[in-house]
């Protein structure tokens, strides 16, 4: 009988054998900080900037039907939630994302991650996905997976209660 190998390339090890974490940061965990570009080239923005006010802080890619089909409730949420930060985490190629933004007339801050390097830090590698921040930044809810239930999460207000 064969014995079977495992493919010990650098970075090619199975996701049951992974280290990293993959099911999302938990609500009361203290939102990482991060700083990217923004797409619209105004320089770069962090999350630390933002603390004084809730942040919905979203990951999407411009090749994301989900995504596409909820970020005109994002925009919707955005103009009607002044009181509340929306930030879209994207991926994907510059001119794919400003062809969203220009298409579906978003006033929303974007910034550009290179990979899944913030995703990382906030253990999902998917999209669409959100996580509610109070103003001093600790995560609020359990990560919002999906458009339903991040739409929900706005539906709530999103806008936590202070301490």
């Amino acid at each position: 009988m064969a014995e079977t190998k495992l493919d010990t390339t650098p970075g090619n090890r199975p996701l049951s054998r992974s280290l990293i974490q993959r099911d999302g940061l938990k609500a009361g965990t203290p939102a990482p900080d991060f700083t990217l570009p923004r797409l619209d080239g105004s320089g770069d923005i962090s999350l630390t900037a933002l603390r004084g006010k809730p942040v919905l802080l979203v990951f999407s890619d411009p090749k994301c039907g989900p995504c596409q089909a909820m970020t005109p409730q994002l925009e919707t949420f955005h103009r009607q939630h002044p009181e509340t930060q929306v930030l879209m985490v994207s991926r994907g190629e510059p001119a794919a994302n400003l062809a969203k933004v220009k298409e579906m007339d978003l006033t929303f801050p974007i910034a550009l991650q290179k990979q899944w390097e913030i995703s990382k830090l906030y253990a999902m590698f998917a999209t669409p996905i959100a996580y509610l921040i109070d103003q001093e930044g600790v995560i609020q809810q359990d990560i919002a997976v999906g458009p339903a239930p991040i739409i929900e999460l706005m539906g709530n207000g999103a806008v936590p209660s202070g301490r």
